[in-house]
């Protein structure tokens, strides 16, 4: 056999010599390439979750939780009117919690709640009175900027008279009086108001109340004066129309003003209506016949509630109703109607302060 060249290796030996067990520093590398990795794939999932508002944290308990992918809508001439909604299940669209935008070049917020209003807690501050106001785009404030609302200018004013009352704005865009009343009771009771103040909008409210869709969006609807049944479910966008049997607007209004009623009643909330909408407006006989229903129903109720008619004020104080839309070509009030309106909602709220937080007839 020939002799291994000099400085040749033992192949054999070498293969069978045990290996070092890895440092400290190859484990802690070997950790680091798997957990930085698993770690940043962790962060970017959870990041697109919470972008795509799957991940969110809930308004009232602060925990995470996941959700289905909210669906926005816009109504028509958004790039105008600076409105969107957030689809909703339940109540057909709400506000979009969080949001800020511009309606015809003014301010338009929304709180963290879906409010347009500022941050309010449920919880009750010791020593304030708390009036709830439910309502549609009158309320709301449709094309004046966020100062401006009635809501906000009839608080100022009792702030300026040493006041302490908090003016809740719960409105939303386009609302008839049946969401007003399922908002109610899904989200405005937590606030735990003194007063609830449904603002009833005459014009179109009793027809809102009838129908399982309104300016292109899906709604709610109950079927029947008595309440019990609501039409399931809420319409997504871009489903095709369901109809639903003939009601009576005055009549189907009138069962959810009362509902309210009932359910400011077992709260111990004090309840109160503004109504308006007949001012100034050229119907046919058939809507004006709907119209005097509903106010004839509302007075027979006066005894048990403060019943504010605005429109009335608004004649009594000689407003001229052009005066009041002027600039809006959508019928809503404009800045100065707004600042008219808080000026009577205030007297009334003055006049009437007793009864209407301590129950009508009240010494």
């Amino acid at each position: 056999m020939d002799p291994k060249p000099e400085g040749a290796s033992n192949s054999s030996s070498g293969a069978n010599a045990p290996k070092s067990a890895p440092s400290g520093r190859e484990k802690l590398f070997a950790f680091a390439a798997v957990l930085v990795p698993t770690l940043l794939g962790c962060v970017a999932i959870v990041a697109v979750l919470v972008h795509q508002e799957r991940l969110v944290r809930d308004r009232e308990t602060g925990q995470w939780k996941f959700q289905k992918p909210p669906i926005y809508l816009e109504e028509r001439r958004a790039d105008f009117t600076g409105h969107k909604y957030l689809f909703d299940e339940y109540l057909g669209w709400r506000n979009i919690p969080s949001w800020s935008s511009e309606t015809r070049g003014r301010p338009l917020t929304i709180n963290s709640k879906g409010l347009r209003d500022r941050e309010y807690t449920y919880e009750r501050v010791t020593g304030k009175k708390r009036i709830l106001v439910l309502g549609d785009s009158f309320t709301w404030g449709y094309g004046v900027g966020d100062r401006a609302i009635y809501t906000e200018v009839v608080e100022r004013m009792l702030a300026e008279e040493g006041k302490d009352w908090e003016i809740i704005n719960t409105g939303v865009s386009g609302y008839g009086t049946d969401q007003e009343y399922l908002f109610l009771m899904k989200e405005g009771l937590k606030y735990k108001p003194d007063v609830v103040m449904l603002a009833l909008y005459l014009f179109n409210d009793p027809d809102n109340n009838c129908a399982a869709i309104q300016y292109h969006l899906g709604k709610p609807v109950f079927a029947d004066t008595n309440l019990t049944t609501l039409i399931p479910p809420v319409l997504r966008p871009r489903e095709p129309v369901k109809y639903i049997e003939e009601m009576n607007p005055a009549h189907i209004t009138l069962a959810l003003v009362d509902a309210i009623e009932k359910t400011c009643l077992e709260n111990d909330i004090r309840f109160m209506v503004m109504m308006f909408g007949m001012y100034g407006a050229r119907p046919n006989p058939e809507w004006i016949n709907m119209w005097n229903t509903v106010r004839n129903g509302l007075a027979q109720r006066s005894a048990r509630y403060p019943l504010f008619d605005l429109d009335a004020a608004f004649e009594g104080g000689n407003y001229p109703f052009i005066k009041l839309i002027e600039n809006n070509d959508d019928g809503h009030w404009n800045a100065y109607g707004h600042e008219v309106v808080a000026k009577l909602l205030h007297r009334f709220l003055r006049l009437h302060e007793k009864p209407i937080f301590e129950g009508v007839g009240a010494e």
